[in-house]
């Protein structure tokens, strides 16, 4: 009997040090980019005239940049959308960074 407690003691002491294995979440290694709260409203509309809605992660209908980069149409830089940017809903392929966006038409 002395051997079988000595048998599960050192099971249970294996077990407490035994390294804890971490799920990778099935993201095949790529991280996402913090989800960020959408820009406030936008001070402007498209060339259009329509309405700009905020967003904080690439609309599903454009697909003129790399996966989460949209392009400014105002002042033509590339910008994350995990960091916020303007897109029109109608025209669908216009869209603005938050500093263009956030400031009233000239």
């Amino acid at each position: 009997e002395e051997e079988e407690s000595e048998e599960e003691e050192s099971e249970e002491s294996e077990e407490e040090h035994a390294p804890v294995k971490r799920s990778s979440g099935g993201g095949g290694g790529k991280r996402k980019a913090p989800s960020l709260m959408p820009p406030p409203p936008a001070q402007r509309a498209c060339h259009r005239g329509h309405r700009l809605t905020p967003v904080n992660s690439q609309p599903r209908d454009y697909r003129h940049l790399a996966a989460g980069m949209g392009h400014c149409d105002l002042c033509g830089i590339d910008f994350e959308y995990t960091r916020g940017g303007y897109h029109c809903d109608a025209c669908r392929d216009w869209d603005c960074c938050v500093a263009c966006g956030s400031q009233g038409a000239s």
